[in-house]
């Protein structure tokens, strides 16, 4: 038995999961760079650095995995769309953004 989805909800679907994708980006960046950001989201933090690091590095990563699979599953005929030029910018600027990261970090 195979789901089956109309059209338009495929593109909903796509264009939904970029923006939680984007979303994503935009968080880890204020974390990163803003301490009152971190102690507005926990208030009993008790290290900053543990709290960015989780809060940057994990939902980056999970977000690379996100766009390589929409990526990985678009159709054929999809692969040449704008979708899949926005999709593929995103994952750019997502790794450079994860490795920055990783490199602050350390």
């Amino acid at each position: 038995m195979k789901l089956r989805f109309s059209e338009k909800s495929g593109i909903f679907m796509k264009v939904l999961l970029l923006v939680i994708s984007w979303f994503i980006i935009l968080f880890s960046l204020m974390i990163q760079n803003s301490d009152a950001f971190i102690y507005w989201f926990n208030p009993s933090v008790v290290s900053i650095s543990d709290e960015r690091y989780f809060y940057t590095l994990v939902p980056t990563f999970l977000n690379i995995l996100l766009l390589f699979f929409q990526i990985k599953f678009l159709g054929v005929r999809e692969r040449k769309t704008t979708i899949h030029k926005i999709l593929f910018v995103t994952l750019i600027i997502n790794s450079i953004l994860f490795l920055y990261y990783v490199i602050y970090q350390l």
